[in-house]
């Protein structure tokens, strides 16, 4: 068994191991493909995929406004996440900030407001 291989076995254990500390995260895409002149209306798909993650939260002050800021991991299954644009936890709606996937797993700091 190579190198990455065993490192992507210990991934997958840990996220098996951690239960129900990892929660169910739908990430939406919404891809803008025209205009339709007809009806003055933008013409869009929307596509979702649902994950397993692990989520580190924080609160942070946004202009005086309370916002929460996350940190989500996930494992890689290599699928590009920089197309999504917003995910719901817990029926919390965040909006992607930033995405990084080294390979192994994926990190994206999340924001939504806070209440």
């Amino acid at each position: 068994m190579s190198l990455r291989n065993k490192v992507i076995s210990a991934i997958d254990s840990a996220f098996n191991k951690i239960g129900d500390l990892a929660v169910n995260a739908v990430f939406n895409d919404k891809t803008v493909s025209g205009f339709d002149f007809a009806t003055g209306t933008i013409v869009n798909t929307t596509s979702t995929v649902t994950k397993k993650v692990v989520l580190e939260s924080s609160i942070s002050q946004s202009e005086g406004v309370p916002t929460i800021i996350t940190k989500l991991i996930t494992k890689s299954t290599g699928e590009d996440f920089s197309v999504y644009t917003q995910v719901v936890v817990n029926s919390t709606v965040y909006n992607i900030i930033k995405v990084s996937d080294d390979g192994y797993i994926v990190t994206a700091i999340i924001a939504a407001r806070g209440k």
